[in-house]
């Protein structure tokens, strides 16, 4: 967060994760947006979306790609290359294990 932070890299309304702000900070910046439109008598539209699982398909490519345009790079850059490419899993069900598959989308939780 820190280099991201300083090199100015994140975008003026981005709240989750960012210190000092929140969803509360992210809401109230939102009501006086809509508060100042509807003040000049423009219409305003909002749509609502749930990322919660937004993490359980996050394409690790696509967010390797991310990191490096982030200029995200030294320890920092291959611990996140280290820590997401050549996952893999199986599933067992009914006493049967699959074969080994690449974890492609998602990233880990619970123990290791």
């Amino acid at each position: 967060m820190k280099h991201l932070i300083e090199q100015n890299l994140l975008n003026p309304g981005q709240h989750g994760f960012v210190p000092g702000r929140s969803t509360k900070t992210q809401l109230l910046q939102h009501y006086c947006d809509i508060f100042e439109t509807l003040s000049e008598g423009t219409r305003i539209d909002t749509i609502f979306l749930d990322f919660a699982k937004a993490f359980d398909k996050v394409d690790h490519d696509i967010l390797l790609q991310k990191v490096a345009k982030h200029k995200i790079k030294g320890k920092i850059g291959l611990w996140l290359q280290e820590f997401l490419n050549n996952r893999k899993y199986r599933v067992v069900a009914n006493g049967e294990m699959s074969d080994v598959q690449d974890v492609l989308v998602g990233v880990p939780k619970g123990q290791f």
